[in-house]
């Protein structure tokens, strides 16, 4: 999730690194009204019990995220994450 486009906030190289990697890269942009959703991530990721979540992030975005993915029965121990706090 970022505000504004992809190309915007990562180097073009992220998407070939992520498939190099076998990386499926997700990206929602608040500025076009893209939030993190239970809905979101069902329509956009199919068979949820066969995927891991990473997350990069504050605290309480990540908590909301985890309680999103609890809400839709996700096994959390799929959930990887590391916090961080803005200053």
């Amino acid at each position: 999730c970022t505000k504004g486009a992809l190309q915007l906030q990562f180097p073009d190289s992220l998407q070939q690194a992520c498939d190099a990697a076998g990386v499926s890269l997700h990206h929602l942009n608040s500025d076009q009204g893209d939030y993190f959703s239970p809905d979101i991530l069902k329509s956009q990721i199919e068979g949820l019990s066969s995927v891991s979540v990473w997350f990069c992030g504050p605290s309480a975005f990540r908590a909301n995220i985890q309680s999103t993915l609890e809400a839709i029965h996700f096994n959390t121990g799929h959930f990887h994450y590391d916090n961080f706090e803005m200053r």
